[in-house]
């Protein structure tokens, strides 16, 4: 295929998704196919859709990291794309998933102040910071690793640590009798 034969591709995918603009990741496919393997500007990219090159740099760091994730889409439609850019920047990839509840939940300045643990709402999900010898931090991730947590892709921190934690809480909850039945 041609560079022009792209470019007329394109256009009809510039067509489409401008006549469904609510089809926020068919969108970002666009966007990010264009940007990656089309050669197009991110100026022509936002003068083409309509939108900041910012936001063009956004769609396109969705699409990466939520593309391959289709059984997911209708409710990453509904968070929208300024809370998923909101999770790209604040989470580890295959750790999406434990923050889609916060982020329909909460405004997208409660969901950065979330993540930054500045946000406290009586009723919501707690954030709980906690540091560690390296010695005593290795012992906390072999024992959650023992409870389902794996070593996250970029080999910075666990995946599924909260809810390894939280196994690993409700058992011995349980040999207290602390857990209201």
């Amino acid at each position: 295929m041609t560079k022009n034969t792209h470019k007329k591709a394109f256009q009809g995918d510039v067509q489409n998704a401008l006549a469904h603009k609510k089809a926020l990741l068919e969108s970002a496919r666009i966007i990010a196919t264009a940007y990656q393997k089309n050669s197009f500007s991110r100026q022509a990219l936002a003068l083409k859709f309509e939108m900041s090159p910012r936001k063009v740099d956004y769609m396109v760091a969705i699409w990466k990291r939520f593309g391959d994730q289709i059984e997911d889409w209708p409710v990453l439609e509904k968070i929208g794309w300024t809370k998923l850019a909101i999770l790209v920047e604040n989470t580890e990839k295959g750790r999406e998933r434990e923050f889609y509840d916060q982020a329909r939940a909460l405004s997208s300045k409660d969901l950065i102040d979330f993540f930054k643990g500045n946000y406290s709402n009586e009723g919501s999900v707690r954030s709980v910071s906690l540091r560690f010898s390296e010695q005593d931090y290795r012992l906390l991730a072999s024992v959650l690793k023992q409870e389902g947590a794996q070593d996250s892709a970029n080999g910075r921190g666990l995946v599924g640590m909260e809810t390894a934690l939280m196994s690993i809480i409700r058992a011995k909850a349980s040999t207290l009798n602390l857990l209201s039945h």
